[in-house]
């Protein structure tokens, strides 16, 4: 009985395979494509963007210049992608048929451009990657990060091909003329380097540039300055580029103001010998005939401290003992230090005043009364376009100035 259940089992299995074998397949009801037509805007002003992209899984289709384009889809769901140059990528779900005309609003987004670095040659402008030979560019951020009342002395520190001679400060007055770009090479080593303002060499006062008018400073290094301006080149070339007004501006006006430290000298810092010894010295030395040489008359042209000047008098006769006694005496308490420091150091204070349309005072004086400078600088700068925008300008520089100075001698007695 149990067989009989079995064998008849398998043959029905059997029978459900054959059967499921030569059924054929069923034809799939076929699918309605519909074209749907939408408009891609701007959200910023309404306006059409033409020749933006519209992606599906299946199609990629651009705007007209009315905005406009045309998608055939399966009925169903859809998902659309959206975008356009300079604004935001949308995307969005779609259901075909619509039910209401589809408009996409996109957002306008602020894209960033890569930042072109130009070198001024004096020249010409160039992308740096096109610069050959040895240059080094000092933006307005880096260039106001130290102070100073001239453009030279802001430089000291700032760059590394630069070298400022500060061992003689006698004869370099000013940094520009302590200054070094290639080292000192040549029989004419000193000769500082050439000077390019506004694209034109400047053999005037280095000081009467105003600091405040730089915008960007290039310092050209190498053999190349010279195969753009000659000769004079050869010790390199600083470049100067000043500030200029922008087309449709409005009036701007600003102020700058800029405070140093520094440490009040101490005077008594290096140890000397003092006046009443110094004198007692002299004393010394006019008794054992040290002075005999210089007080000969065959030598007219003698200095001599006013203490052996006293005693040479009393030796000739001109003046009395007690008279000698008694200069000398109020010598002893004398100390040249003190006078340095009532009369010649006092605070040192610069004043200055800029205004965007290129007015400038300085009135400056140095920790020492050596020299004190009222300087008067204006400049003027004028640019337009003339016909095909070609640009065309013109500046104005004038400085007028008064300089104060006397030179102080350490001589006599301490």
């Amino acid at each position: 009985m149990f067989k009989t259940i079995k064998i008849i089992v398998m043959a029905a299995l059997c029978l459900n395979l054959s059967l499921k074998a030569q059924r054929p397949d069923q034809p799939k009801p076929p699918q309605t494509v519909t074209t749907i037509t939408g408009k891609v805007i701007s959200a910023y002003n309404g306006g059409p963007l033409g020749s933006a992209t519209v992606k599906t899984a299946s199609q990629t289709v651009i705007t007209d210049n009315g905005g406009e384009f045309h998608l055939s889809l399966n009925k169903g769901k859809h998902i659309l992608t959206v975008s356009y140059l300079t604004h935001t990528i949308k995307k969005l779900n779609i259901t075909v048929p619509l039910k209401e005309p589809l408009v996409i609003a996109l957002e306008p987004q602020d894209q960033q451009l890569k930042e072109i670095e130009v070198v001024s040659t004096g020249y010409q402008n160039i992308p740096k990657e096109r610069a050959t030979g040895s240059f080094e560019v000092i933006d307005n951020g880096l260039f106001n990060r130290s102070t100073g009342s001239d453009v030279f002395s802001r430089l000291d520190g700032v760059s590394t091909g630069t070298l400022f001679l500060k061992n003689n400060s006698t004869l370099r007055r000013t940094p520009y003329q302590g200054l070094m770009i290639r080292g000192k090479s040549g029989l004419n080593g000193d000769q500082p380097p050439l000077i390019v303002l506004d694209n034109f060499p400047y053999d005037g006062d280095p000081n009467n540039i105003n600091p405040n008018d730089v915008q960007s400073i290039t310092l050209l290094k190498d053999a190349a300055a010279a195969s753009i301006w000659g000769t004079r080149a050869g010790n390199g070339v600083i470049v100067i580029t000043t500030k200029k007004g922008r087309f449709n501006e409005p009036f701007e006006l600003s102020f700058n103001t800029n405070f140093s430290f520094t440490a009040k000298p101490d005077l008594g810092y290096l140890k000397s010998i003092g006046s009443s010894d110094y004198i007692d010295v002299e004393k010394m030395l006019f008794r054992n005939g040290f002075y005999d040489r210089a007080l000969n008359p065959k030598f007219p042209f003698k200095a001599l401290s006013p203490v052996v000047e006293i005693l040479a008098g009393q030796k000739a006769g001109t003046v009395s003992a007690a008279e000698a006694d008694a200069q000398i005496n109020a010598m002893r308490d004398q100390d040249v230090r003190n006078d340095f420091l009532k009369y010649i150091y006092r605070n040192e204070e610069t004043y200055k005043l800029l205004c965007k349309q290129d007015y400038f005072l300085v009135n400056r004086s140095d920790i020492v009364c050596r020299e004190n400078i009222v300087q008067l600088k204006t400049a003027f700068s004028h640019r337009k376009e003339i016909l095909l925008k070609i640009p065309a300008g013109r500046s104005v520089f004038v400085s007028q100035g008064r300089t104060r100075e006397f030179m102080a001698w350490w001589a006599g007695v301490l």
